[in-house]
């Protein structure tokens, strides 16, 4: 486990079922509006109820899935899960774009979200959460050099496609409204080296 700002980051387990239920929230109902965006109510509920059954279900066993929680004195401060991504997955989004990939394992950051009571950090808690998947990453990668990470966005969620940017990810696909297409998510992607290994020889 890593200690980071007031929390502490680990893999969520079955027993944290509760904790994740009562103390976890990440949709807030904006000025002007009846109900939280729709991005922020999928997230908020996809860590409160479906989360823990995705990592243990066993036809998902091949793609790793990993939920690990950042839990401080107030409860959960921050979520995350992520997987490696199946090629068919991404084949028909990404097309020739995708070849680039070669033969490097291929992870999705599927799910991120940060408490409302960090709302206002200016982003500093969700950068703590990437750079917490792209190390959980590399460890369940032990044998790849390079690992092509893929992040997705609602096209309107200029908070996590802010987030994406500044942690060197690059736009592939842009999202786009209904009904021009049939998705709202936009695709990135960064390429994740390994560090070079500086242990004296």
């Amino acid at each position: 486990m890593t200690q980071t700002f007031d929390h502490t980051w680990r893999k969520a387990r079955k027993r944290d079922r509760h904790l994740i239920q009562s103390t976890f929230a990440c949709a807030a109902v904006r000025h002007g509006s009846k109900t939280a965006p729709d991005w922020e109510r999928e997230v908020q509920l996809f860590f409160r109820r479906d989360a823990l059954t995705a990592v243990r279900t066993n036809r998902n066993k091949h793609e790793d899935r990993r939920f690990l929680i950042g839990v401080d004195d107030q409860g959960v401060a921050a979520a995350l899960t992520h997987r490696r991504m199946p090629t068919s997955d991404y084949e028909h989004d990404l097309g020739r774009i995708r070849i680039g990939f070669g033969d490097h394992p291929v992870r999705e950051i599927a799910f991120l979200g940060v408490h409302l009571r960090h709302r206002h950090s200016g982003g500093a808690v969700a950068d703590d959460a990437l750079d917490t998947a792209l190390h959980d990453i590399l460890d369940r990668e032990p044998e790849a050099d390079l690992i092509y990470v893929i992040g997705r966005a609602d096209y309107r969620n200029n908070s996590s496609m802010r987030m994406l940017d500044r942690n060197g990810f690059t736009q592939l696909k842009p999202g786009v409204p209904p009904p021009q297409e049939d998705t709202r998510l936009s695709w990135w992607a960064r390429p994740l080296a390994r560090p070079a290994d500086t242990t004296a020889s």
